[in-house]
């Protein structure tokens, strides 16, 4: 890395005795300006007696909801590791890696994280809120209009004086719960950008945030039950749909839309493949209307 690039970086030096021996390195926190949208370059490697055997490795800060694993890069080393015979690989199911990995963890949970989620980057943080408020509004505008495709436990609730109502409810309750998670946001930044969108007894919860491997979107359930959307920032195919914020917005609101049906958030309750299609087609154009 060139040392321009090394301005504002936050290195944080990794010495950890074990009942093996010593885990020496560093970790490179890069500044914001460096942030990149992927992690296919960030990540730690892994060395034993200074050879590197393993790279691109975050010790479970991949499957923290944090923004930042971009500007993540290091290196750790640690003698005791056992390699296997090929030398690109260490012998995973060892004691040694066990208490390695342990270790490892602890660093990156206790140092690694804690400074990202103080220096979130806030340019990403405010991108994500605008994108989330902008998605809201189109979702809750086609849900709105293609309430009589969504279940009947909905359409028994909604008339037509009532659709209006409770939109208006379901925008207060949405802003409502805003101001309380802009008031968490202190102490659980992780919920800082989540939108939720109210139908009757539904809750159609979502966010955008860095999912590792999980796929384009994945589902989490909070200790409510609330099932949230994320559209993973990490997946290939979010550079690939999302340079440029029209398409971004598009590919978001279907990710959401789809992960939404499968999972039963939405209650379309589709009989066929083909009707599951139709609802999301029907509700996706209508967002983008």
């Amino acid at each position: 890395m060139k040392p321009e690039e090394l301005r504002g970086a936050t290195l944080l030096p990794v010495n950890i005795a074990t009942e093996y021996g010593k885990i020496t390195g560093e970790v490179l926190i890069l500044p914001i300006s460096k942030t990149r949208a992927g992690i296919s370059e960030a990540g730690m490697s892994v060395q034993q007696k200074h050879i590197t055997c393993l790279q691109h490795q975050f010790f479970g800060l991949d499957q923290y909801r944090i923004h930042g694993l971009s500007r993540i890069q290091g290196w750790v080393n640690a003698d005791f590791l056992r390699r296997l015979p090929g030398g690109n690989e260490f012998e995973r199911d060892s004691a040694q890696w066990k208490v390695f990995e342990k270790a490892m963890r602890g660093f990156v949970r206790n140092k690694v994280l804690k400074f990202l989620r103080q220096t979130a980057s806030r340019r990403e943080l405010r991108s994500i809120q605008y994108l989330n408020r902008e998605i809201a509004e189109r979702l809750r505008r086609s849900i709105r209009r293609n309430i009589e495709i969504l279940s009947k436990a909905i359409i028994k609730t909604k008339t037509s004086s009532k659709t209006s109502q409770s939109s208006q409810h379901a925008t207060k309750r949405e802003n409502g719960s805003g101001h309380r998670r802009d008031r968490k946001s202190k102490t659980r930044p992780r919920d800082a950008t989540r939108s939720v969108i109210h139908l009757k007894d539904q809750v159609l919860a979502f966010d955008i945030a860095h999912g590792g491997d999980r796929g384009q979107a994945y589902v989490e359930t909070d200790k409510n039950g609330v099932r949230t959307v994320f559209v993973n920032m990490d997946h290939p195919m979010w550079n690939v749909e999302a340079s440029m914020t029209p398409t971004k917005l598009r590919y978001c609101i279907r990710q959401i839309l789809e992960r939404s049906i499968a999972e039963d958030i939405l209650p379309a309750n589709p009989s066929t493949p083909e009707e599951a299609y139709s609802v999301l087609d029907a509700l996706y154009n209508d967002a983008l209307a």
